[in-house]
């Protein structure tokens, strides 16, 4: 995992990281790259466009007016 990327209230004893952090560590390893701390809807076309295979997401589920539906655009996001 990379992060956290955008600052998040689920955990306060991360690791801050950015998207070029991301991308540097995409490149630099053979399996997949989880992109996590504070993805939601508003950031998560930077985070595929810097190399994620997937997100970990709490907040950006869990305090949607309709959880399901925000959870399957993140997941397209992904294509």
């Amino acid at each position: 995992s990379v992060g956290s990327l955008f600052g998040t209230t689920s955990k306060d004893d991360t690791r801050p990281a950015t998207l070029d952090t991301l991308r540097e560590v995409k490149a630099a390893v053979r399996v997949p790259v989880c992109a996590i701390g504070g993805v939601d809807e508003t950031n998560i076309a930077g985070v595929v466009a810097a190399g994620a295979d997937m997100a970990a997401v709490i907040s950006a589920v869990m305090a949607a007016d309709d959880p399901r539906a925000a959870a399957q655009r993140l997941a397209a996001a992904f294509g």
